[in-house]
């Protein structure tokens, strides 16, 4: 495989996964409520549990796509 097909698949596996991200944040602040009563009756925890599992899972996600997207990316960059 060479560096340009790299370059343009962990370019894409970065959009894909920011746009994710992005999807999860906005369903966690627009429709807050909904989200919590659902997984309340899911897993029956408190929302301030909930919203610490959310927040750590956003957090880790968001590290993921810097660590194993972004900075491949960046490194096919720099070399080609």
């Amino acid at each position: 495989m060479n560096p340009e097909t790299l370059q343009s698949f962990f370019g894409w596996c970065t959009v894909i996964n920011v746009g994710i991200l992005v999807f999860w944040t906005v369903a966690l602040v627009s429709a807050r409520s909904w989200v919590y009563r659902f997984h309340g009756k899911l897993f029956r925890l408190s929302e301030e549990k909930l919203s610490a599992i959310h927040y750590t899972l956003l957090g880790g996600f968001k590290m993921a796509i810097i660590l194993f997207t972004l900075v491949p990316w960046i490194a096919l960059k720099l070399i080609s």
